[in-house]
């Protein structure tokens, strides 16, 4: 791992931030979630929130589609 990398995580670390690993069962509840939006990433987090569960905010309607904790802004 690259300085760059290492100075963007403690800075995530010292900000109070958490990181979220991907677990199984995020991959899983994919195939649970309608096909409202195409992008691999934003799926995953649209999973996360419903799994952990978490807020999701968002400007993105598609997003906003979801059963999940979704805040539009």
């Amino acid at each position: 791992m690259n300085l760059v990398n290492l100075n963007i995580i403690e800075s995530i670390r010292s900000s109070g931030f958490l990181m979220l690993d991907i677990k199984i069962e995020h991959v899983l509840k994919l195939m649970d979630l309608e096909n409202h939006h195409k992008d691999p990433f934003d799926r995953m987090l649209i999973s996360q929130s419903i799994v952990e569960p978490l807020h999701l905010i968002t400007c993105d309607s598609q997003i906003a589609q979801y059963n999940a904790n979704v805040i539009k802004v």
